[in-house]
This record gives structure tokens, sequence and C-alpha cells, in this order.
């Protein structure tokens, strides 16, 4: 059985395959799991998604895959988010790995999850679309297994102390030393004692720290790109520019329109 046919209707829901939500800002929905994957589409604003290894943002640009029993929570961020959650029958578990996965937010793939909001009558209707979604997430997973927007969470005191120093002092220039003023070790060890559990480097969570809140910035303010730039740390708009470009895949101020990579 292939992917199009295990994609059914949640039966417990009102058998509506798709539910639109609201919540407000700071509203947190606690740690649960869903007994079927979840698809979550955020229409406006953004999302703190978060599980038990990491915390990423979900915003209009992209789309989140939760597979079944997988314990996570959301965070309203900045205004109220709107956001529509797909369900799937948990038969489909050996297509999805281990773990949450962001896509981006496919135009053809958002309009089809919006249009499944309980209001669409016709069966083949339904099965057409439901074959479409499916057609489009075969597509773009195997396509987006590169690094994504991602804060790995530490489970150790020592490496706790150091995120939460960058979390305090992300908007300031931070080196490596710096680090000395939490964690009584070498440069090297601290570094060495970071990257074996998180498995990148203290400075690079620096770097998706200071990414993650511009995004979560151009996603709920006015702000101008530099004032960004600034309040996230960066001395250097070019900097700036070229670690948005490279975690993102695209410049922050087509980001703002609404442009995003696919590749």
């Amino acid at each position: 059985m292939d992917i199009h046919q295990k994609i059914k209707w949640e039966k417990d829901m009102k058998k509506n395959l798709s539910r639109i939500q609201i919540y407000q800002k700071k509203q947190d929905s606690g740690f649960h799991q869903h007994r079927l994957h979840q698809m979550l589409l955020v229409e406006n604003g953004v999302f703190l998604l978060e599980d038990d290894t990491k915390r990423q943002i979900l915003y209009d640009q992209t789309i989140a895959l939760i597979p079944n029993k997988t314990k996570h929570r959301t965070i309203a961020l900045g205004d109220a988010v709107t956001f529509h959650s797909l369900y799937f029958d948990a038969k489909v578990a050996n297509t999805l790995e281990k773990g949450i996965h962001l896509i981006p937010s496919h135009p053809l793939l958002r309009a089809l999850i919006i249009s499944l909001e309980g209001k669409v009558k016709q069966t083949e209707i339904r099965s057409l679309s439901l074959k479409l979604i499916a057609k489009i997430l075969e597509e773009l997973l195997p396509k987006n297994k590169k690094r994504v927007l991602a804060l790995p969470i530490a489970k150790s005191e020592r490496n706790q102390k150091i995120i939460n120093y960058i979390e305090l002092n992300f908007r300031k220039k931070i080196l490596i030393e710096d680090f000395q003023n939490v964690l009584p070790l070498s440069t090297r060890q601290i570094d060495r004692t970071f990257r074996s559990e998180l498995k990148i480097s203290p400075l690079e969570y620096l770097k998706l720290k200071r990414i993650q809140m511009a995004v979560i910035l151009l996603e709920t303010t006015e702000e101008a790109i530099t004032e960004i730039s600034l309040s996230c740390g960066y001395e250097s708009l070019s900097s700036f520019y070229a670690h948005f470009e490279e975690i993102i895949g695209t410049s922050p101020k087509r980001f703002r329109r609404g442009g995003i990579s696919l590749s």
C-alpha cells in the first residue's frame, strides 16, 4: 500500500480531516502526543515547536510533519497564531523517519490543506486532494533533509549553562572565551563537551539562535532588516545576510516577501 492509500480521515474529530485553531500570544499547548500523524500548517503568526531533542520555529513558509506518539508542544510567539492540523493514518509510519520534519510550505500544498477544512463535500474531490497532498510530500521530503533551523536541547548541566549564557547574551558580541565565565574549562574542552552532546559547536548554536530570532522578527514585526541584524547580535550586515542565506536558503529581504527555497 502506498502513501496515497494510507492517508485517511481522522474519525474521532467529527469526521473532519483538517481543523483550524487559534492560539493567543504566549499560549502553550503543553507536551502532548497524537494517535495519528499530524501535519501542522501556520496560516498567520509564529510557533515555537519543541520535542524532547530540539526547539524549532514554525511560520507561514514551513509545514511541520509530526509522527504519531511524538511528544511535542507548541508555544505562540508574537501575536495570535492561526494554524491548521491535518491528520494521517498511523499506518503510514514506515514512510516517516523519527522526529519532527519541517518542509517548505509549497503554495499548492497550503491551498489543498486549507481547502479540506470540513467544507469539501464531494468524495471524489477529497480523494483527489489527498492524492495531490501525498504526491507533493513524496517530492518535498527527500529534497529537504538538509540542515533546518532547530536548536538542540541539552541534557547535561554543563551544556545547559552554555545555552543559558547564549540565550541571555546573543544580542552582544560573543567569543568562545566568553563561555569560560560560566564554565571553568579550557575553550577546547568547552567546545568538545558541547559538540559531544549537541553535535554542533557553541558558536554554531549561537548562529542558529541569532537566525532563529531574526526569522521571528521578520515574521512578526515591521522592523528594518538592518535593525533586526543589530538586535540579533550582528555587527556586520553582510555577515547577517550570509548566515541567513546559509541556514534559511534565501535572503532576509526575499524571505520577508514570502520567498523560500524549495531545493
